[in-house]
């Protein structure tokens, strides 16, 4: 498939999502995770019974390789260029004037900083589990017991309400969100996950950095959130019908007009960005670099980079594109 054609795929099904197809797109499936909003719908475009979706690298370090007749999904890819810089003076630092420790050790402290800057963009292709056949019984195996592991488990919703959102969390008789201080009761653990979810929802969609959303767009953020989390970790959810009527409401808000299809994708951006940076947590830490852990206890970085998503989506409606033929 051509770029162009990519492009046209993304933009061309942004109205049918909000009208027919929200709730389904919204169920998290674990191994479909990792992706950003444009290519988790492009995904969902191409094959929508896709379960689990890696590049043939992964699988092949997971114990799978392709079937001979396998369909490869396409994604876009973009290409980062990566410098660092002293906080203090600007100037830049190369990694080769340091130790590999001390260079992970400033970082931490926040001396260095990074800058990521998108300089081209290629297509690559993901493959679904279906179009892969077991090669090595032990890597699939580990693979298989490191997926049931990843579930948001409660110590991941608190990590990212202190850490991410500086709120303070207490325990009392009930799970609640009251005074400013989120309320670890005595319930079951399944219902505490549950609970915290709808809660950390509830706050993530009035964050104030998000803005010019009205009372309804904010309503569905905080609802859409709420139901890919619950999905993602299996727990039921009644409110299916509701997700679908509040999406088709925020659709019939707004004109067709280029303009408002521009903030049908900037609400589906602020979703999948808010929904990933929590998925995030539950991966396990031999997963996770050193940069990356110091990535998400920090706020400015954690809760979210809405603007890189956003050149992203840019492009992929059809601009600048940069190294993609």
């Amino acid at each position: 498939m051509k770029i162009d054609e990519l492009q046209s795929l993304f933009v061309n099904n942004i109205q049918s999502l909000y009208k027919y197809n929200m709730s389904e797109f919204l169920t998290r499936k674990q191994g479909t995770v990792s992706l950003d909003f444009a290519n988790r719908l492009l995904v969902f475009i191409q094959d929508r019974a896709a379960m689990d979706v890696k590049s043939e690298y992964k699988w092949l370090i997971y114990g799978r390789k392709l079937k001979d007749n396998a369909y490869g999904i396409n994604i876009i890819v973009p290409k980062y260029k990566i410098t660092y810089t002293d906080k203090d003076t600007g100037e830049p630092i190369s990694s080769i004037n340091l130790t590999p420790s001390e260079f992970n050790k400033a970082f931490k402290l926040g001396v260095i900083q990074k800058h990521k800057e998108v300089i081209s963009y290629e297509l690559d292709f993901l493959y679904d589990i279906r179009d892969t056949v077991i090669y090595d019984e032990g890597q699939y195996g580990k693979y298989i017991n490191n997926l049931a592991n990843k579930e948001i488990k409660i110590s991941n919703i608190l990590s990212f309400m202190e850490d991410a959102l500086y709120i303070n969390v207490v325990n009392g008789e009930k799970t609640e969100y009251t005074n400013g201080n989120v309320v670890i009761g005595s319930e079951d653990v399944q219902d505490k996950v549950s609970k915290l979810i709808g809660i950390l929802s509830n706050i993530l969609s009035n964050q104030s950095h998000i803005l010019e959303v009205t009372g309804l767009e904010r309503e569905f953020i905080g609802k859409a959130i709420e139901y890919s989390l619950k999905t993602y970790n299996k727990i039921s959810v009644t409110n299916k019908d509701e997700i679908d009527k509040l999406s088709n409401e925020v659709y019939n808000q707004l004109s067709l007009n280029e303009e408002d299809t521009d903030k049908l994708i900037d609400i589906m951006n602020i979703i999948e960005t808010y929904v990933n940076s929590v998925i995030d947590l539950s991966i396990n830490h031999f997963e996770t670099s050193v940069e990356k852990e110091f990535i998400i206890n920090k706020k400015a970085t954690r809760l979210l980079n809405i603007l890189e998503a956003n050149q992203v989506i840019k492009h992929m409606k059809g601009g600048n594109m940069n190294g993609i033929r």
